[in-house]
C-alpha cells in the first residue's frame, strides 16, 4: 500500500522545470487561472517527497502552473515517497489519476507513449495493455508505432496535430517532407480548413502530380495559382478549399474537366426544367446520357414533356452525346 500524507505545501518547494511525469502540450491555463482566482484548487495536486521536503511533480502540473502565475505561497497536496515505489509506477499514478477528468490529443498521446518506452522502460506489451486503456488507444502495434513517432515531428507539426488543424495522418505525410514543402502545405491547410477526407484528397493528388509530371510542390502552386486563391477575400475558407481542390483535379485530370466543364455548359444553356436532370455516366466511360425527371400529376409530366420536346432539337442537346468522342479524341492525341 501507498503511503501518503495530505498537506498545504509551499509553491517555492516545488521542482517547476521537473518535467518528468508531465504529459501535456502547450496547455492553455487561462480558464484554469480564473478558476482558482474564484474558488482555490479544489482537487490537491500529488507530489513526490525527494529529499528536505523538496518535491517532484507527479499529477496538477496545470494548476501548480497556474497558482504560480496567480502568485500563491502553497498549494494543497498529497505527498508520496519516492522510496514507495519505482519511476514506472508513479507514471502509471499519473495516467490513472488523470483517467476520468483528462481527454489527451495526439501529441500528449505521443509524449506519453515515448515517455513510456523510452524513459520508463514500458515493454510494448505493458503499454499496449496498461496504458492505451487510459489514454483512449486501442489498434495494437499500429498505433504505438505511429503515435511515438509524434516526439520526432517538426514543432508547427506538432502545434497543428494538436489544435486538430491536421490529422495524424496527415501530419506523417508531412513530416516526411521538404521543410519548405511542409511549410507551404501547412500554410494551405491554416487557410482552407479541409476536412480529413479532403486533406488526405489534397496531399495524394499532389503526389500524383509531381511524380507524373516530375515538378516540384512549389512549382505546382504557382503554376495553378494559389496565390489568387489565397488573397482572395471575397471567398470563404470551404470556398477557398474547394476552389483550390478543383484545380488540382484540372490539373491532375486536364481531358476529363474539360469534358466536364463543355457538359454543364451545354446543360446551362438547355435552360432544363427544374425538375428534370441530365447527367453523364462516371469519368464519361460509357457513351449516352440519363435522363431523369420527377412529376407529381399528369398535367405537370404533359408540361415537361412538352418542354422537352423543344429541348430534343437544340443543337446543346445533340452536342452532348459528342462530348465522348471529343474525349476519345483527345487521348488519342
Amino acid at each position: 500500500m501507498i503511503k501518503m500524507k495530505f498537506t498545504v505545501t509551499q509553491l517555492h518547494r516545488i521542482n517547476l522545470s521537473d518535467r518528468t511525469f508531465d504529459t501535456g502540450y502547450k496547455k492553455d491555463c487561462s480558464s484554469l487561472e480564473v478558476s482558482i482566482s474564484r474558488f482555490g484548487i479544489i482537487s490537491p495536486v500529488i507530489l513526490l517527497d525527494l529529499f528536505e521536503n523538496q518535491y517532484r511533480i507527479i499529477t496538477g502540473f496545470s494548476r501548480i502552473r497556474a497558482a504560480q502565475k496567480l502568485m500563491l505561497l502553497d498549494i494543497p497536496a498529497i505527498i508520496l515517497s519516492s522510496y514507495d515505489r519505482s519511476e514506472k509506477e508513479y507514471f502509471m499514478i499519473n495516467l490513472e489519476h488523470n483517467y476520468p477528468y483528462r481527454k489527451y490529443n495526439p501529441v500528449e498521446k505521443g509524449i506519453i507513449l515515448h515517455k513510456a518506452s523510452m524513459k520508463f522502460k514500458f515493454n510494448d506489451d505493458e503499454i499496449i495493455e496498461q496504458i492505451f486503456p487510459l489514454i483512449d488507444l486501442s489498434n495494437g502495434q499500429f498505433d504505438l508505432k505511429r503515435y511515438i513517432e509524434i516526439d520526432s515531428y517538426k514543432e508547427n507539426l506538432k502545434d497543428l496535430l494538436a489544435s486538430g488543424t491536421i490529422t495524424l495522418e496527415t501530419a506523417g505525410i508531412l513530416n516526411d517532407l521538404k521543410s519548405e514543402d511542409t511549410e507551404t502545405i501547412l500554410n494551405i491547410f491554416e487557410s482552407f480548413k479541409p476536412s480529413a477526407s479532403n486533406q488526405r484528397v489534397i496531399l495524394e493528388t499532389i503526389d500524383d502530380i509531381i511524380k507524373r509530371d516530375k515538378c516540384s510542390i512549389i512549382e505546382l502552386l504557382d503554376a495553378i495559382d494559389l496565390k489568387s486563391i489565397l488573397d482572395n477575400k471575397r471567398m470563404t475558407s470551404s470556398q477557398k478549399c474547394f476552389k483550390f481542390m478543383e484545380k488540382l483535379k484540372m490539373r491532375k485530370f486536364p481531358i476529363y474537366c474539360k469534358a466536364e466543364n463543355r457538359f454543364k455548359d451545354l446543360k446551362k444553356q438547355l435552360d432544363l426544367p427544374s425538375k428534370v436532370s441530365i447527367e453523364h455516366s462516371p469519368y464519361f466511360e460509357s457513351p449516352g446520357i440519363e435522363l431523369k425527371m420527377k412529376i407529381s400529376n399528369q398535367r405537370e409530366s404533359k408540361k415537361i414533356l412538352d418542354k422537352l420536346s423543344e429541348i430534343l432539337f437544340k443543337q446543346e442537346f445533340s452536342d452532348l452525346f459528342t462530348i465522348n468522342d471529343l474525349l476519345m479524341g483527345d487521348v488519342e492525341e
